[in-house]
């Protein structure tokens, strides 16, 4: 049997291939089509980032916000690695960089890709708090514990630290060094409820006994830096790469899709 290809099929040659069609069936044989090799669509990965961010950091060898308003400003050495998506953020122990902005927000959603370094301890602090006692420290802060072997978000109060910690263990039997993780993190005001995503699954839910309260301590309203904490001897080398930040509790479906578009 032999057939024409109807006019609305439209066929590339490709050496080594099959003459599919759009839903992948192999009409080659159907048609007896023995000169075209191969029909193939590809559709892209669709962008299903929610935009009403706050700011965006893509780490294309700057620290552009892409929403044009929170411009970064670095603070001693950074520098710029291979990320998940183009380039990334690289910092070493006692740098970071700083948003040109101020943000009290108590709801938010964080969502970042952090390459995993196993027995390392790295911090990244939502704020400016130059203290070196925990028992001061307001906003949000942590990522990685070498120590226990966890990824960990706290929230602080200005007097009480450590409340509402989510956390998901043993992830050095779970990744191997040079891994990319997708993480989120979420704090609701509202539900006093942090939560902390991995890959899109949410590995831990916590209420915390009262509200974040970033002038607590500072008596201001404090920048948000990545790469540090208020001590600064606890960060040590990182990369970081598409950081979102939020004013409001992404939905779990958004966080997918933020998660299968940036993955590639």
């Amino acid at each position: 049997m032999s057939a024409e290809l109807s006019e609305d099929i439209k066929v590339q040659k490709k050496v080594g291939g099959n003459v599919v069609d759009g839903l992948g069936f192999d009409i080659g044989a159907f048609y007896e089509v023995l000169d075209v090799i191969s029909i193939k669509n590809t559709i892209p990965t669709p962008n299903l980032i929610p935009d009403d961010y706050s700011f965006y950091y893509k780490f294309e060898d700057n620290l552009n916000d892409e929403s044009g308003t929170y411009n970064a400003t670095p603070i001693g050495t950074i520098g710029y690695g291979l990320g998940i998506q183009g380039n990334a953020l690289t910092t070493t122990l006692g740098n970071n960089s700083i948003v040109s902005g101020a943000f009290d927000y108590q709801t938010l959603t964080m969502s970042f890709w952090w390459k995993f370094t196993l027995n390392e301890t790295y911090y990244y602090c939502g704020e400016d708090n130059s203290s070196t006692s925990n028992s001061n420290a307001s906003g949000i802060y942590g990522l990685y514990d070498g120590g226990n072997d966890k990824i960990f978000f706290r929230t602080s109060d200005g007097t009480l630290d450590n409340f509402g910690e989510t956390e998901m263990l043993d992830i050095g039997s779970l990744y191997s060094d040079g891994d990319w993780l997708h993480i989120v993190f979420t704090s609701d005001n509202s539900t006093k409820q942090n939560k902390l995503f991995v890959d899109s699954v949410i590995k831990d839910t916590v209420t915390r006994p009262n509200s974040i309260r970033y002038t607590a301590y500072t008596g201001r309203s404090s920048n948000f830096m990545i790469g540090s904490t208020y001590y600064t001897g606890n960060s040590k080398d990182g990369t970081l790469d598409e950081f979102l930040y939020y004013p409001r509790i992404l939905t779990d479906d958004e966080i997918l899709n933020i998660y299968n578009t940036q993955k590639g």
